[in-house]
């Protein structure tokens, strides 16, 4: 007499490969699914505090360099973006970013002080500096909305594989960029409610 547990029919293969396809789901909604899912390409602002540094970035897809403030668009990669930034009289600052998910970027960050009580303008001017010489393709990529944390899985995975991840370091809203803002055309793409999405690095004197 066969094994009750080796009898395996249509219907009950069918439903295995369902079963199955749920687990996939599940483990693209996993930490560990973004590095199968970084692809593409993102745009952000790149400010320093103080501005004026002259910064390279490094992937194992490219590399780019820039005088902050300014936007830069990276290629996306699993591996980490190496940071060198150098200014006269500030010691030269050198990190890696590895690329998180967009959402984790949200839940640490949407509900606190962004960047600090005692932050000064020059983080708000220097976001403006970096998007003011294109604002309508800069805004089209930064910009950002929250993250429906109760979102279905179907719906939440969908969304993590047209955006999954980011190398932003900060967001802050663009309701308090506004203030900041004089050009009228920026300050029209500051009226939606979102977040910017930029990488902040502090330097420090030597």
């Amino acid at each position: 007499m066969a094994c009750p547990l080796l009898l395996i029919t249509k219907s009950s293969g069918m439903r295995i490969n369902k079963l199955l396809g749920i687990a996939a789901l599940i483990l693209l909604m996993s930490g560990s699914a973004y590095a199968g899912l970084i692809y593409g390409k993102e745009t952000l602002p790149i400010v320093t505090k103080p501005e004026g540094a002259q910064c390279s970035f490094k992937n194992n897809k490219g590399e780019w360099s820039l005088t902050t403030p300014s936007v830069i668009k990276f290629r996306l990669s699993k591996k980490s973006l190496k940071v060198i930034c150098i200014k006269e009289g500030y010691k030269t600052k050198e990190r890696y970013i590895f690329a998180r998910s967009k959402e984790s970027l949200f839940l640490d960050m949407a509900d606190t002080e962004i960047i600090g009580p005692s932050a000064d303008d020059i983080i708000f001017d220097g976001i403006l500096g970096a998007i003011t010489s294109d604002p309508i393709h800069a805004f089209s990529s930064i910009v950002s909305v929250a993250i429906d944390g109760t979102a279905k899985i179907t719906g939440k995975v969908v969304t993590f594989i047209k955006e999954p991840v980011t190398y932003a370091t900060h967001i802050i809203p663009t309701k308090k960029i506004y203030a900041h803002a004089k050009d009228y055309e920026i300050k029209n793409k500051l009226r939606e409610e979102g977040f910017v999405r930029f990488i902040l690095i502090e330097l420090e004197k030597e």
